[in-house]
């Protein structure tokens, strides 16, 4: 299904993608209708798993980070002395 979706963006027209509320780099989006063009059976699932999920973090918001802060913070912490 991802390929399908890379598919169907790298094929949409300007008004298409200002529907989906995407822009896509003209350059690389030729350079993609090229390739598939040439050669139909070129494997693209791998560049649709991961169109799927920067578009899942842009339109979701979520961020799967943790802010790494110590349970109990030193103000003073001289490494230097034991």
């Amino acid at each position: 299904m991802s390929s399908k979706v890379f598919q169907y963006i790298m094929a949409a027209n300007d008004e298409q993608l200002q529907q989906m509320k995407l822009t896509v780099d003209n350059k690389v989006q030729q350079d993609w209708r090229d390739k598939l063009t040439s050669n139909p059976s070129v494997k693209i699932d791998d560049v649709g798993d991961a169109l799927l999920h920067a578009l899942d973090e842009l339109l979701c918001g979520s961020t799967n980070f943790k802010q790494l802060v110590p349970a109990a913070p030193s103000v003073h912490v001289n490494s230097t002395e034991l």
